[in-house]
């Protein structure tokens, strides 16, 4: 299949020890999510956005540090890539476990294994600027209004 994207047919724990390097030390915060919408493998930055360690969270359905309005949301974005969908973005709130609720936007990928998706590579940006932005300039717009 000629599409210009390479297909994932690795599980993470096939990985080479530079792949590892790489998942571990990227910039993004990396999930991985089976298709039961359980978290499988998060990277270390994914441990320090959210404050919570690796034990702590693999295992976890990843609803249970979600909001509850974002679920079903992100799992019909996660049905779309089981049906054939080479990519989705979208956003969701997080549960930090400070109880801080922050927003991000998810770029979410399916990971092939012997040609069956088996789970969901998602990275994740903190989008909590991006918004205070926004609103600033919401509220900039409309008082030159009044």
């Amino acid at each position: 299949m000629e599409s210009g994207e390479p297909e994932r047919d690795e599980p993470l724990r096939d990985f080479t020890p530079a792949d590892l390097s790489f998942y571990e030390n990227a910039a993004d915060i990396i999930a991985v999510v089976d298709l039961d919408f359980r978290l499988t493998n998060v990277n270390r930055r994914f441990e320090e956005e959210l404050g919570m360690r690796r034990e702590e969270l693999l295992g976890r359905p990843v609803a249970s540090v979600m909001t509850p309005g974002c679920v079903e949301p992100a799992r019909a974005r996660v049905r779309e890539l089981v049906a054939g969908r080479s990519q989705a973005m979208f956003e969701i709130s997080v549960i930090r476990a400070d109880g801080a609720v922050v927003p991000f936007e998810v770029n979410a990928v399916p990971i092939r294994v012997d040609g069956a998706i088996r789970a969901i590579e998602a990275h994740l940006r903190n989008i909590s600027a991006r918004r205070q932005r926004d609103e600033a300039l919401r509220t900039s717009e409309e008082t030159a209004r009044v």
